[in-house]
């Protein structure tokens, strides 16, 4: 009888298990739809591609965007709906054939962790130089693109809208990249993909500038 009772209650707590998997699958959907709603409109206000999503496979967004290739996507970890969240990737190619070969990283310093302690390369400007640990292998290019006010206020764009907030930018391999933006800290919509968009294209002309 013992043996039957602890069969039972084993049972019941895997149909309680699954039936909270299916309610939360089902309120993923309902806001993958929202965001991949938001995605295609991006994509069509911009004349970009959107390929939507399917069995493993998550949507993702492509094409020209101001001269350079731009390809966006989700970059959750853990699979779409994971609990340790998702966010969205970007990336635009550089023209500029000198850009291949440099490199550049924005973090920003957080009140703990590796960045508080680092001493990375110091644009001159105080606010900026305690707020971003920057690294790179072109000192005197990277601090001329970063005294542009402007640049920095593209800087501080993609800082407020990143999923983590430790990594801003990298620039390599003749591409920038955004890894982790928006995501649980702010909802996935066209209005900010194009925000950050338009940051990292003008980070990637100051680029190209110097």
């Amino acid at each position: 009888m013992f043996l039957i009772s602890a069969a039972l209650r084993e049972v019941a707590f895997c149909i309680f298990v699954l039936a909270l998997f299916v309610l939360s699958q089902r309120v993923n959907r309902k806001r993958w739809r929202a965001e991949d709603a938001e995605m295609k409109s991006f994509a069509v206000r911009n004349g970009l591609q959107f390929k939507p999503g399917g069995f493993l496979v998550l949507s993702s967004v492509s094409g020209a965007y101001k001269g350079r290739m731009l390809k966006a996507g989700y970059e959750g970890h853990g699979g779409r709906g994971a609990p340790s969240g998702e966010c969205v990737y970007m990336r635009l190619s550089h023209s500029s054939v000198s850009a291949k070969e440099f490199r550049l990283t924005i973090r920003k310093r957080m009140a703990f962790g590796a960045t508080a302690l680092l001493h990375g390369l110091e644009v001159g400007v105080s606010e900026f130089d305690k707020k971003y640990f920057v690294a790179t292998n072109d000192v005197s290019r990277a601090r001329s693109m970063l005294m542009w006010p402007e640049v920095r206020r593209n800087v501080d764009t993609l800082a407020d809208l990143a999923h983590f907030p430790s990594l801003v930018l990298e620039f390599k391999d003749g591409s920038i990249s955004a890894p982790a933006m928006v995501g649980y800290t702010h909802p996935i919509d066209a209005a900010l993909l194009e925000e950050i968009a338009n940051a990292m294209s003008a980070i990637a002309d100051a680029i190209e500038k110097n």
